[in-house]
């Protein structure tokens, strides 16, 4: 902020600068030609005033000199109330936009939804292991799998969300579903359910944190086997993790795939590799 505050300063300074330039190189030529034209007109005129008295020849002179310099001071005091005013005007928004507001905002933010503002960090053991807004990859087949993302080269990169914008026609698209379905066949090759098309699909974001239910559902006798858990139990953890349609009738019901990982993790802990 303080830097494109700087470049419109700059820009808005030179151009005033040379607006001024142009209007005061005028006015200078203009009474320097008059002042070369004066002692002309004196010598043309002064047989003309010999009759007059000083005084009244005096009255008698072009007054233009004066105008002009008067003219030339008047703009160049217009120049600097412009500019003073123009410096004040973005010192006071740079003040306001760039440093009061932000500060109002981020108040207001941590005293009403410190949770939120910080990012929606998810904790373990008092340290943060990711964000309830932001997927994350996981491959092993004792976790439940999140959606594909489109972020390559890394999964998931907050910093380069978009979906991939694939058409339904394009042989990539196609690709990289069937390359997920045969990972989640290897994975589980005895589940004969069809596969949701979450599983295989990569979101508008590529970042999205939730799987369908039945995409959960899906995964319980893959995940079930590999931990040694029942699929009611497993089910029952799913429910408890599955969240409601906001505010009743937005959206579909979902999971989100890292709460329910980390739950699962409390329920039954992985033994540590040594």
């Amino acid at each position: 902020m303080a830097l494109i505050t700087s470049c419109l300063l700059t820009a808005y300074v030179a151009h005033t600068y040379f607006s001024w330039k142009r209007v005061r190189t005028p006015a200078a030529t203009h009474r320097k030609a008059l002042e070369r034209q004066m002692p002309e007109w004196e010598i043309q005129n002064e047989i003309a005033h010999a009759r007059l008295s000083h005084f009244a020849w005096q009255l008698g002179r072009p007054s233009k000199r004066y105008r002009i310099t008067e003219t030339y001071t008047e703009r160049h005091t217009m120049f600097l109330a412009h500019l003073r005013s123009s410096v004040t005007t973005i010192f006071l928004f740079t003040l306001l936009t760039g440093l009061l507001y932000p500060l109002v905002v981020t108040g207001i933010a941590q005293l009403v939804m410190p949770e939120k503002a910080n990012g929606s960090f998810l904790l373990k053991n008092g340290k943060p292991v990711g964000s309830e807004l932001i997927g994350q990859t996981f491959s092993d087949p004792k976790y439940f799998w999140s959606r594909l993302s489109a972020t390559g080269p890394i999964g998931y990169n907050a910093a380069a969300s978009s979906g991939s914008n694939y058409g339904p026609l394009n042989p990539a698209l196609l690709d990289a579903v069937q390359k997920r379905i045969k990972g989640l066949k290897d994975a589980d090759p005895e589940n004969t359910s069809p596969i949701p098309v979450d599983l295989v699909t990569a979101s508008g974001s590529g970042l999205d944190p939730h799987i369908s239910v039945a995409a959960a559902l899906y995964q319980l006798p893959r995940v079930a086997r590999n931990r040694n858990m029942t699929q009611e139990n497993l089910k029952m953890l799913v429910d408890r993790y599955t969240e409601g349609r906001q505010l009743g009738f937005l959206g579909e019901p979902r999971v989100n795939v890292l709460k329910l990982n980390l739950a699962l993790n409390e329920t039954q802990p992985l033994p540590e590799a040594h």
